[in-house]
């Protein structure tokens, strides 16, 4: 595997981005620009809060709804650099930890996994390492997201083995560790594998089986059901209900909720169904999911773009 093809990408994305998060600091003073940096950092000092109740850890229905095991996961990457430096300069030093992750993992998926030449290959990475939401989400407003994306990631590499039983544990793995829309690639993995119905029913119970697990332990302690309890805000997201929100139609949010998720699920269901039909790669499919994902869910934001990238990424590079 040719290794070295990473360094110039590695080189051009941590420079890029360093020197971006060193003119903000400098422009503002270290004030913080994001509203989400505050609650990552509070996650990263405090791995295991989402296991309290989220009344007396003075989370919102927002915050609180967020995976359990995300805190200590993505704080990992995090805690270090909290320990040395400013807070506005710690966030943005764990993010892009986490981004430089995203693009050392990318390369052996491509060139083993999705059997990418080296040529395109080298332009994946490239592509991932300059795209401008990357930036944005780990130098001015910092996310989470590219640490989601390694979750997706694996949820491939797993389906491309035909290990059905490794990719059931990483679905019931994501419901709690990363973003729970991901379980919508339940529908192109089981669509893509030998099984299909089989692989769609237990992938989806492994999935639902640990969220339902986290509820009703939740429930039973603190008598909260966090996921349930979220508010949608679209207006600023990325779906199609943020762009009929802005033009005045605010559909209420007992509708809203159940009507962009079916939706969502049965245009995942028919693409992929589609995809099978005409044999597209399990990448093709995915990367189709995840854009329906973002286009249909009510609450998607830009940087869940990032889930996607990796995917994109290969897929834009191949093409001659």
């Amino acid at each position: 595997m040719p290794r070295s093809d990473s360094l110039g990408p590695i080189t051009a994305l941590l420079t890029l981005n360093l020197v971006v998060i060193a003119a903000l600091h400098a422009i503002t003073g270290g004030r913080e620009l994001s509203d989400d940096a505050p609650h990552l950092i509070h996650f990263a000092r405090n791995p295991w809060i989402l296991w309290q109740g989220h009344g007396a850890a003075g989370l919102s229905n927002t915050w609180g709804g967020f995976p359990p095991l995300l805190p200590p996961l993505f704080g990992s990457a995090v805690r270090p650099w909290l320990a040395a430096f400013p807070e506005f300069v710690a966030i943005r030093a764990g993010v892009l930890s986490w981004t430089v992750v995203a693009l050392l993992v990318l390369h052996p998926f491509a060139w083993r996994v999705e059997e990418t030449t080296r040529e395109p290959l080298r332009r994946a990475l490239w592509l991932y390492a300059l795209t401008p939401v990357v930036t944005a989400a780990a130098a001015v407003l910092p996310q989470e997201e590219s640490y989601v994306s390694l979750f997706a990631i694996a949820l491939c590499w797993a389906a491309r083995r035909e290990k059905p039983v490794l990719v059931a544990g990483l679905f019931g793995l994501s419901a709690i560790a990363a973003k729970v829309f991901l379980l919508f690639l339940v529908v192109p993995i089981a669509l893509a594998s030998a099984r299909p119905f089989r692989n769609l029913l237990l992938f989806g119970s492994a999935g639902v089986g640990a969220l339902v697990a986290y509820l009703a332990y939740h429930g039973i302690r603190f008598g909260e059901l966090p996921l349930l309890g979220y508010r949608l805000e679209p207006a600023a997201g990325t779906s199609v209900w943020a762009l009929l929100w802005n033009l005045g139609l605010e559909i209420p949010q007992e509708v809203l909720q159940p009507l962009s998720l079916s939706l969502t699920g049965g245009l995942a269901l028919g693409c992929c169904w589609l995809a099978r039909k005409r044999s597209w790669s399990l990448s093709r499919a995915v990367a189709v999911t995840l854009w329906i994902t973002t286009l249909c869910v009510a609450i998607a934001m830009p940087p869940y773009l990032l889930w996607n990238l990796p995917f994109l990424a290969i897929l834009i590079a191949r093409m001659e």
